[in-house]
């Protein structure tokens, strides 16, 4: 058979060049690839910038222009998920705002929302729920204060105040059937006068001077309250008189004096 292809000229067999890139020394090591402390903070002895390789395919320049770029990618990504976030979900950004400060909840959210630039549906239907409890709570307030009876405090703060420096963390009051107290300086409610009746709490006075009644609090504290504030050390006489125990200290009245005086000479002297 006649060979077709005898006159065609037989090319070499392509082979692959190697081609030697360029390399750069990595500058943590000197190109060793060993950390120069003996071994890194997972005990590896190798140079934890080029992972022992001793050397990078680029230099540094290129890798921190790299790093820069990926930087300001990142920091766009982040930027255009959290407007997209609050787009889609008007006011909640403001809303977590408003309570980030008393409330770590929020505070978490708005750190997510504004490091990664995204909350999931769950954390999102569970701010909406916070939010709205908060708005509720707010609104019952407010009509709280619509209700609340005025009372002029000023001879019961003044008498509270200076039992306070003399010492008592937390002065009660017991007269005309209702006890108030001293609320806590480092709670929510600091500056504000607790009322009981029957151990029952009836409500606060604020430091403006308002009685806040619970819903369910009796009708006649409000009067009381006026008739204690109007004289509180002879509302304090009646009680000793009445009950035989001290009404600033609630202690059995013995002494002959203190019966009489229906008040303890202490308390008459550090409360009035």
């Amino acid at each position: 058979m006649e060979d077709y292809f005898a006159h065609l000229e037989v090319l070499p067999v392509a082979t692959k060049a190697t081609v030697e890139r360029q390399t750069f020394p990595c500058e943590s090591c000197g190109g060793s690839g060993k950390w120069r402390g003996g071994v890194n903070q997972h005990g590896n002895p190798n140079c934890y910038a080029c992972k022992g390789k001793g050397h990078f395919m680029s230099s540094r320049h290129d890798r921190l222009k790299a790093r820069e770029q990926r930087k300001q990618s990142a920091t766009k990504r982040i930027h255009d998920g959290a407007a997209a976030l609050q787009e889609a979900n008007p006011g909640l950004f403001e809303g977590l705002l408003e309570v980030q400060s008393w409330n770590s909840f929020a505070a978490d959210l708005l750190r997510q929302w504004t490091s990664k630039g995204d909350l999931s549906e769950k954390q999102i239907e569970a701010a909406n729920r916070m939010l709205a409890k908060v708005a509720a709570n707010k609104a019952k307030r407010e009509e709280d204060k619509a209700d609340a009876v005025v009372v002029d405090l000023t001879i019961i703060r003044e008498m509270f105040e200076k039992v306070h420096a003399s010492g008592y963390k937390r002065p009660t009051y017991r007269a005309a059937g209702i006890v108030i107290s001293r609320a806590p300086d480092n709670g929510k409610n600091a500056g504000h006068l607790y009322v009981k009746q029957s151990d029952d709490y009836q409500g606060k006075i604020t430091p403006d001077g308002r009685f806040l009644p619970v819903r369910a609090a009796d009708t006649s504290v409000a009067a009381l309250l006026q008739a204690i504030a109007a004289d509180p050390k002879g509302e304090a006489v009646r009680h000793g008189a009445k009950t035989g125990n001290c009404s600033c200290c609630g202690r059995e009245l013995t002494k002959a004096e203190s019966v009489e005086a229906g008040i303890g000479p202490i308390c008459a002297e550090r409360w009035f």
